[in-house]
């Protein structure tokens, strides 16, 4: 596996972890208003407003 996404319910936000040369290091932490974009998934891209849906707590 060469990405990773974890994915914290809780507070609404998405870790993202790319395999280098066998070690994982942090790409990106998303959270409202974000879009991520897959690195290994070509033209994959989802918006976490819309995946979380509702109201985001401040």
């Amino acid at each position: 596996m060469q990405e990773y996404w974890i994915v914290d319910l809780t507070n609404r936000i998405v870790w993202v972890m790319l395999l280098r040369d066998g070690t994982l290091v942090e790409q990106g932490i998303y959270g409202q208003g974000d879009t991520v974009t897959s690195t290994t998934l070509e033209g994959f891209s989802v918006s976490l407003d819309e995946v979380f849906g509702g109201e985001w707590h401040t």
